[in-house]
């Protein structure tokens, strides 16, 4: 009678743990907290493979770390387990940014020239024209037949970015790295074999010439040494 009563036991024991774990509303996931993306809350979720009413302890986080990774747009994917109830995504999203244009499409860059979108072009970065794109794909690097100028190209860029400079295009024209600020600028780098210096030397004159009320023209810096200014004709 004993050994019954103690079966007994153990069995609700069991069965309790069973629906405490299983069926009890205690660790359905109630919150979910999506720190590094700008993308919409409910599309990182549906890719994390998060249903209404999951269960946390039954959530598997290397499935949706897996999933997540899948988008080129992050670089690592954490997701964290907070319990009875609470999962953290936290994401190091790549940023994008420059375009380059090649056959009509706009192939999207982050600064290391990693591939992160295709198509879905965003006019407020640098725009990259004239280089011949042999291979893009998402998550991977570009593969150019001009790879060491498009280096130079995302070093120039790099410095646009740290500036109040807006509107600027980058393009490769007969052998020569050319920046375009609208359509009043046009800065000549030749091959761009110490791009810091020649930028200093372009945004010095630069600057001076905007100060003195000059609305364009074209500085030559391919002599790193010294920026020569000429009105557009």
């Amino acid at each position: 009678m004993r050994k019954l009563a103690q079966l007994i036991l153990f069995s609700f024991i069991i069965f309790s743990l069973i629906y405490i774990i299983g069926f009890s509303p205690l660790f359905i996931i109630d919150e979910v907290d999506v720190r590094g993306t700008d993308l919409p809350r409910e599309q990182i979720l549906e890719t994390a493979g998060l249903a209404p009413g999951q269960n946390l302890l039954f959530y598997r986080t290397e499935t949706g770390i897996s999933n997540l990774l899948r988008d080129a747009r992050f670089r690592s994917v954490i997701i964290t387990k907070e319990y009875p109830n609470r999962l953290l995504i936290n994401i190091d999203s790549r940023q994008p940014f420059v375009n380059i244009y090649q056959g009509g499409n706009t192939i999207t860059l982050d600064s290391s020239g990693l591939v992160i979108e295709i198509n879905q072009p965003d006019e407020t970065l640098v725009q990259l024209r004239g280089f011949t794109v042999t291979e893009a794909s998402l998550g991977e690097p570009i593969v150019s037949t001009e790879a060491a100028t498009l280096k130079k190209a995302l070093d120039l860029a790099n410095l646009v970015t740290q500036t109040t400079l807006s509107d600027c295009m980058i393009s490769y024209e007969d052998s020569h790295l050319l920046l375009h600020i609208g359509d009043t600028w046009k800065i000549k780098f030749g091959s761009a074999n110490q791009i810091e210096e020649q930028f200093s030397a372009f945004k010095a004159l630069y600057d001076q010439l905007v100060d003195q009320g000059t609305t364009g023209g074209v500085v030559d810096v391919t002599n790193a040494s010294i920026a020569v200014f000429k009105p557009f004709e």
